[in-house]
């Protein structure tokens, strides 16, 4: 018996080795997750210089829209103000109440108008480059090793997906921005 106990010793220790070295191969090779942000690459002075480029005629032609919110919400003011004052007064402001409801609403009508605008228009702008955005972005996962990257700014139905975005999740954001800046360099300043 007692030979038989030296080679299952000696058995058990090669199986556990041979698991440790098994298990530790298969941490370095497992796939890599990541987190990026790519709302982040709209950011003006941080974000992809090229939509940045792309993105500067928006600016004025959603001018018309923040007027028209900026007067309604003078309105508003004026409006509400009045109310104060009437309010003082015997007999209240019921009329000036509805006029402010009405305004109101014409404020969030116009916003969700502007909104709708914006996000249209945004991606017709910047149609052209996501093709390129998005092999720039498998590239960058290639040569570092990430199987998969989770686009954070996507993540709005309020499930929680990734728990802890420390060293695990690292947020890769700001690396693959510089990365695609330097790949793809604009000629505006």
């Amino acid at each position: 018996m007692k030979k038989y106990g030296g080679y299952l010793v000696c058995l058990v220790s090669c199986i556990l080795a041979l698991g440790l070295r098994v298990f530790s191969q298969a941490a370095r090779t497992a796939p890599s997750v990541a987190v990026i942000d790519t709302d982040a690459f709209y950011n003006e002075s941080s974000g992809i210089k090229r939509l940045s480029d792309a993105l500067r005629p928006l600016e004025d032609e959603v001018t018309p829209y923040n007027d028209e919110i900026a007067a309604r919400v003078n309105k508003y003011k004026e409006l509400t103000r009045q109310a104060e004052e009437m309010a003082k007064r015997p007999g209240g402001c019921p009329a000036i109440l509805d006029d402010i409801k009405k305004v109101e609403l014409l404020i969030r009508g116009t916003e969700a108008k502007a909104k709708e605008f914006y996000e249209k228009r945004r991606d017709e702008l910047t149609k052209p480059w996501v093709p390129q955005i998005s092999a720039a972005l498998k590239e960058f996962a290639a040569t570092r090793g990430y199987a998969l990257i989770v686009d954070k700014s996507q993540l709005t139905s309020g499930a929680i997906i990734i728990e802890n975005t420390g060293s695990d999740f690292p947020d890769i954001t700001t690396d693959f921005i510089k990365f695609f800046n330097d790949k793809y360099p604009t000629t505006q300043n």
